[in-house]
């Protein structure tokens, strides 16, 4: 049996990971495809809905841009 060439390179896996964190995401997994198909999985954090109107209030007053 002979072995195949690989399909992708470590520099490519790197090259995805640095672009994806200079996007600010969280990588939290890789996975890589037989086909060669590189996946980076990250968390996606939901910011927390306020209860009642005074901390709607509360939340949009404190909201500053940076």
């Amino acid at each position: 049996m002979s072995r195949t060439a690989n399909i992708f390179r470590h520099t490519d896996i790197v090259r995805a990971v640095k672009a994806a964190r200079a996007c600010g995401l969280a990588i939290e997994r890789t996975e890589i495809a037989p086909d060669g198909r590189i996946i980076l999985v990250h968390h996606v954090e939901t910011p927390a809905i306020p209860g009642n109107e005074y901390e709607k209030w509360k939340a949009v007053k404190n909201a500053r841009a940076s």
